[in-house]
């Protein structure tokens, strides 16, 4: 069963003057991630689920104090390793379930999640995933796509990342061997600059963020990816 884990996520909108700066600066008190092998971006890929309401796109757009949505993500485009991911927010804190999935599992969501086989894995993860999908009709609704380049601290489960070229598309049952159109979702370019850690921030991790030019932000990127793939979906309804 994957850990429930519950941490603060501060994100912030940055260009390339304060990220070079930033990547000057980071590798000082951080190790970089193993999985930006060579210094290079990693892909993230991420298929998000809604119902035929877009509760979840809604209550983050209205801020809904507490909220979860689903997702299944990959990466580096490899089906090799996958996982099904359920975050939750509540207030200020954001929980985070994961686990490993096989690739027969993203293919039957990718389809028809009606046809997901509740008996398929004993993870109470799962189990929430293919009710929801059952009862509340969940379909994939948007994959977003993104170059991710992160650094640790083996404190509080501190991680700080870079996210970039962040793009989306439609979901579609080749996804894997056929990758689809993306469009990017933001036309400068921009960073989204991300701090995750559980209770505690150091100080000198503050001042770096004193550094930057900007302000915190709510940046989701699943709903400016649904925006983006549909202009028909607004912030009042």
């Amino acid at each position: 069963m994957g850990e429930r884990t519950g941490r603060f996520e501060l994100k912030y909108l940055i260009g390339k003057k304060d990220y070079y700066l930033l990547k000057q600066m980071l590798p000082r008190v951080l190790k970089i991630d193993p999985n930006n092998a060579g210094g290079e971006f990693y892909t993230v890929s991420s298929i998000y689920f809604d119902d035929p309401f877009d509760t979840s796109f809604y209550e983050k757009v209205d801020g809904v104090f507490e909220r979860k949505k689903f997702r299944m993500r990959y990466y580096d485009h490899s089906d090799a390793f996958i996982k099904l991911e359920k975050k939750e927010k509540i207030g200020g804190i954001t929980y985070k379930t994961d686990m490993p999935i096989d690739k027969s599992i993203v293919m039957t969501a990718l389809k028809d999640p009606l046809y997901l086989d509740i008996k398929a894995y004993e993870n109470s993860l799962y189990k929430d995933f293919v009710i929801d999908c059952k009862s509340r009709r969940l379909t994939p609704k948007v994959v977003v796509e993104y170059k991710r380049e992160a650094y640790l601290l083996n404190y509080e489960g501190i991680r700080i990342c870079f996210d970039a070229h962040i793009k989306s598309s439609l979901p579609s049952n080749d996804l894997f061997t056929r990758r689809p159109i993306a469009n990017p979702i933001m036309t400068e370019p921009l960073y989204v600059f991300e701090v995750k850690y559980k209770r505690f921030l150091p100080n000198y991790i503050r001042e770096l963020i004193q550094l930057i030019d900007t302000t915190q932000t709510a940046f989701s990127k699943y709903s400016l990816s649904r925006l983006q793939l549909d202009t028909s979906y607004k912030f009042s309804r």
